[in-house]
């Protein structure tokens, strides 16, 4: 019998990845990265302070024969998949979820709209639970 689905939050992120991940180490543009306040399990591992949900990463590389232990262990850890998404990519969404409301995105100053836009991404992208097999 397959193991139960686990879930896990997603964590939204307006830096880049190779801010989030140490210049010395190699993950792959396509490994999933994960954040805890307690150490995680993966193909490469790390620790750093400033970003996230926590002090601990874990980045899975999809071709790790122990990708998939290792991604339901950061879920069982309580683990928060990261969102990495940029101002253009936020407002983009937010214009087009505002439209889709009957709400006139240009109605807002800029730095206004840029503000929601980043709250709103956050909320709708970021709270969205993340099925793990």
């Amino acid at each position: 019998m397959p193991p139960e689905p686990l879930t896990m939050e997603r964590y939204v992120v307006f830096v880049p990845r190779s801010e989030v991940v140490p210049a010395h180490l190699t993950v792959g543009a396509d490994w999933p990265i994960y954040n805890a306040p307690r150490p995680l399990c993966g193909t490469v591992t790390w620790e750093r302070t400033g970003c996230g949900a926590g002090r601990f990463f874990a980045a899975i590389d999809p071709a790790d024969p122990y990708a998939p232990a290792f991604t339901r262990r950061c879920a069982q850890d309580d683990a928060f998949l990261l969102v990495f998404a940029t101002q253009e990519e936020v407002e983009t969404w937010a214009r087009a979820y505002c439209q889709s409301c009957g709400v006139d995105p240009d109605e807002y100053a800029a730095d206004e709209f840029a503000r929601y836009a980043r709250q709103s991404y956050r909320q709708h992208v970021g709270h969205t639970p993340h099925v793990v097999g």
